[in-house]
């Protein structure tokens, strides 16, 4: 029969470590961590910086190409201060009081069609104004 080792010998040798697999070093605050933890946070760090990168792109890209005119009118409306807002609607709807008519009408009569309209302005682009006032 094949000779055994005591069990004191066998208790004592440890396994060698792969020649293949190379000991990463730790930085000094996360020697604590486990693996998994230290590859998460890595990778974590990699996206962070990818996303940032793509952020600055994106910003260098917006402040290159110029902004339309609809646009730009359209940001204007947009930082309009509300109570600007509330006043511009105000005297607008006080004036339509001023002439007799209803600011807010429970019914309206119309003088065409769906189709009709379509057919009539749908030559028209997007924000520009008929010659007919309409």
């Amino acid at each position: 029969s094949p000779r055994v080792a005591p069990r004191s010998t066998r208790a004592t040798l440890s396994p060698l470590p792969m020649p293949d697999e190379p000991e990463a070093a730790a930085p000094a605050g996360e020697a604590g961590l486990s693996k998994n933890e230290q590859k998460r946070r890595a990778k974590q760090e990699a996206q962070a910086k990818a996303k940032a990168e793509k952020a600055a792109a994106k910003a260098a890209a917006d402040a290159a190409k110029p902004k339309p005119a609809a646009a730009a009118q359209e940001e204007e409306e947009e930082e309009q201060d509300p109570t600007k807002y509330f006043e511009n609607r105000l005297t607008f709807v006080n004036g339509v009081k001023e002439k007799g008519a209803n600011p807010y009408p429970h019914k309206f009569q119309t003088s065409m069609q769906l189709p009709d309209y379509v057919a009539k302005y749908e030559s028209i682009g997007s924000g520009e104004m008929s010659a007919d006032g309409g």
